[in-house]
């Protein structure tokens, strides 16, 4: 070492090079069977993979990536995604969306529609709302997909009352989210999600589909106990109407 002053040798120094401490099995501390689920990773808003959805054909080019480019979704506001109120560029190719089972009773569902929206062949994704935005309508349709993450949204406006098969509920198969059904997902993470009533499953677990997790999730019903205008009061309302 040396400065104007002078020079000096030091003694011979050791160098110790500690080893990093190893990275958990989940960049999120998840503790579950989907462990080892990190999604799309932790990336910047201005990275290429880096996708802000504001409406349905925003959501439909982002999904429809087939080269592994889109790695998070982050959808901006409330999207309400029934088959017959989206528009044509979201239904191109027919895919992702593709109209599900046609509603016969709900007066709402009667207009909108519901829409199946085809989450497949995706390894590393995540699909966030920052604000807890609502999925209005359709069913989050998972398959043949690995290491998915899907946080903090709510999901909507799925149900209504089943004539054809007298409350049984076996008819129109809608899920607000379907994993694995036609093509096996497997490290699923479904966290700080909000659930209300849905016609068939909250979320059906199909083909074998295997190492998912739900972290703290809502399941808070229908509010017609509260809101005279709820979701399930509008269909009864309309079959007293129509008897």
């Amino acid at each position: 070492a040396s400065n104007p002053g002078g020079a000096a040798t030091s003694d011979e120094a050791l160098l110790t090079v500690t080893p990093p401490v190893p990275v958990p099995t989940s960049a999120f501390n998840l503790a579950g069977f989907a462990q080892a689920t990190t999604g799309g990773g932790v990336i910047a808003e201005t990275n290429a993979g880096y996708r802000k959805v504001y409406n349905a054909v925003d959501l439909a080019i982002a999904l429809a990536d087939k080269k592994g480019i889109v790695k998070v979704i982050e959808i901006m506001n409330d999207l309400s995604l029934g088959y017959n109120e989206i528009p044509a560029d979201a239904k191109t190719n027919s895919e992702p969306f593709r109209a599900h089972t046609t509603p016969l009773l709900h007066p709402v569902l009667l207009q909108t529609g519901v829409s199946l929206i085809d989450i497949q062949s995706k390894n590393g994704l995540t699909i966030f709302s920052a604000s807890g935005a609502t999925i209005r309508h359709a069913t989050f349709n998972v398959k043949s997909s690995s290491n998915v993450i899907i946080r903090n949204l709510k999901f909507d406006e799925m149900w209504e009352w089943d004539e054809s098969s007298k409350g049984q509920y076996d008819r129109n198969d809608w899920d607000f989210i379907d994993l694995g059904n036609a093509g096996t997902a497997y490290d699923v993470w479904i966290d700080h999600c909000t659930f209300t009533k849905a016609y068939d499953g909250i979320c059906d677990i199909k083909g074998g589909s295997y190492n998912i997790t739900f972290s703290w999730c809502k399941y808070t019903g229908d509010d017609g106990a509260t809101n005279p205008n709820s979701w399930v009061r509008q269909q009864i309302y309309a079959l007293e109407s129509n008897k």
